[in-house]
């Protein structure tokens, strides 16, 4: 696929330019136009380039006789090149490296709140109530044994991971390392995936490369669902059958209750509801504090 895969076309521009010009010349100027953005370099002069705009070397001769004549086309020692094409892939790279810069700086931000978030977790003290009720620390403990007590995988952590690097092995798996859709900054879809329990290297890159060309548009979000029915084949295939014994001589095959992808389908929901019952009785403890705070030994003690 080609870096600039589209190029901008005003039809009055077009119509006023290309008025004076033979249908021949219209299309050889065009066909011209458009190799300059595919190969985004000045075209080198030879006798391929007549067969390539569908013309008889005279025809192809004289019609780029008018278009340099006209200034429609530049002769320099690199080759054949229009000056717009230059201003408009250089614009093009330019917006790219600027919705770059952007995306990992808000990335870095993201990254020191969070990290600040929990230093201020880490600060926060140890809370005594009276035995008729749920101390803070005991729901704050169970909400850090949620992952733990349950059969749910639990979600990998991406916090180390380089953004930038991602994005590039991501582009290079599409074929996309130049393409200038700001989508394609967008790295969300797979940084959800990889905390997923999607593998970068097994699940990922290989389900990229192997549907990129059917994808309309560039955007990672395009290979969510088959990045995810590779990862669920994987763990499937690991997920052996449980033989039982009948009658002392047979086997019978039984399946195991929940195989290791159907966890991390049910992984978001339960997680969730655990979440929300342990915050609401935070809630519930935070409305009924209404006694009398004393400070002993450097323990809060609410009487």
């Amino acid at each position: 696929m080609s870096a600039v895969p589209w190029f901008k076309c005003y039809q009055s521009d077009w119509l006023s330019g290309a008025a004076a010009l033979k249908a021949v010349e219209r299309g050889i100027y065009f066909t011209l136009i458009a190799m300059m953005y595919d190969r985004r370099e000045p075209l080198r002069e030879d006798r391929l380039l007549a067969r390539q705009c569908g013309a008889t070397q005279r025809q192809f001769d004289d019609a780029l006789a008018l278009l340099v004549e006209t200034g429609k086309i530049l002769r320099t020692e690199a080759g054949l090149w229009n000056k717009r094409v230059g201003e408009e892939i250089s614009n093009c790279f330019s917006k790219s490296e600027k919705s770059r810069q952007a995306a990992h700086k808000r990335h870095s931000e993201k990254t020191e709140q969070k990290q600040r978030n929990e230093d201020a977790d880490a600060s926060v003290p140890h809370v005594v109530r009276n035995a008729s009720q749920k101390s803070d620390a005991e729901v704050r403990s169970q909400k850090s044994e949620v992952g733990q007590g349950s059969t749910a995988p639990a979600p990998v952590d991406v916090s180390g991971l380089d953004w930038g690097a991602l994005e590039k092995r991501c582009r290079a798996a599409a074929g996309w390392q130049n393409h200038p859709s700001t989508a394609l900054f967008k790295m969300t879809a797979i940084i959800g995936l990889i905390q997923a329990g999607c593998d970068l290297e097994i699940d990922i890159l290989p389900t990229i490369t192997r549907i990129a060309h059917r994808a309309r548009s560039p955007s990672w979000n395009y290979f969510i669902t088959a990045i995810q029915q590779a990862r669920d084949d994987r763990l499937g295939a690991m997920t052996a059958p449980n033989p039982t014994t009948t009658n002392g001589n047979s086997y019978a095959t039984r399946s195991r209750p929940n195989s290791i992808a159907d966890s991390f389908a049910a992984f978001d929901a339960s997680l969730q509801q655990q979440w929300r019952e342990l915050e609401a009785e935070e809630r519930r403890l935070a409305e009924s504090g209404n006694g009398e705070i004393q400070c002993d030994e450097g323990v809060v003690v609410i009487s």
